[in-house]
């Protein structure tokens, strides 16, 4: 594949793993199920739901704001020891 191929494949998965799927989870799963919680582990979708609680009233600022920090807290723990792990493989 060429370069062009990769970065319109990555500007497609990154637009459409940002937006859609947490706005169709919103939508078709019910709020107090499994599959829902499950989908907290995309990083906009904990977002996003956030925002909606916020929006619909039901949520607290404070609460919304650790969450999120929890979420990128873990992500970027998990992107740093992957980084680590890849660097030193090279070497």
């Amino acid at each position: 594949p060429s370069i062009f191929d990769k970065v319109s494949l990555g500007f497609v998965l990154n637009i459409g793993s940002s937006l859609a799927p947490p706005i169709l989870f919103y939508l078709l799963l019910p709020a107090g199920g499994a599959l829902r919680a499950l989908t907290y582990l995309l990083p906009s979708s904990a977002t996003f739901y956030g925002l909606m609680k916020l929006l619909n009233g039901s949520g607290s600022l404070g609460n919304e704001l650790a969450v999120l920090a929890a979420h990128c807290a873990v992500w970027f723990l998990l992107y740093a020891s992957v980084s680590l792990g890849r660097r030193k493989s090279l070497t």
